[in-house]
């Protein structure tokens, strides 16, 4: 089987969403875990609400980042497989990311121009290169 410079630029893509979803992963168990015990330390301190408060954060951020994981994982599995609905995923994420200033901008602008505007990663999702395409005038 041989690969194109395109196939192994979006396996790479996939490989980074697995990454970045196990990260996302760790980071909600690791808060899942931790949270409830600063919370209890907090109420034996006598901060009631601010356990409450910690204790509710702490669940509400780590069923998010379960939920950025999960995600990151279904991306990676559909790169790695051409899907189309995938490149539009890592599109918005792309577009997401340019608020992270520097390296998420970079990143987002990488990502936009490859999953967006080159005819070759474009054609292995099965979307026509139509962008930058020229009308033939028409022989009358």
């Amino acid at each position: 089987m041989e690969f194109t410079t395109a196939d192994i630029t979006v396996k790479v893509y996939a490989v980074l969403a697995w990454m970045g979803a196990a990260v996302m992963l760790l980071f909600g168990l690791g808060l899942l875990l931790s949270a409830p015990a600063v919370a209890a330390a907090l109420a034996a301190r006598g901060n009631a609400q601010g356990a409450q408060l910690l204790s509710g954060l702490g669940w509400g951020s780590a069923l998010a980042l379960f939920v950025i994981g999960a995600l990151g994982i279904l991306v990676g599995y559909g790169l790695w497989r051409h899907a189309n609905w995938a490149r539009v995923l890592t599109l918005v994420f792309g577009v997401l990311s340019l608020i992270a200033f520097p390296i998420g901008t970079v990143f987002g602008i990488i990502t936009i121009w490859l999953f967006g505007f080159q005819p070759d990663v474009r054609s292995l999702f099965g979307v026509p290169d139509t962008i930058f395409a020229q009308e033939e005038p028409s022989a009358q």
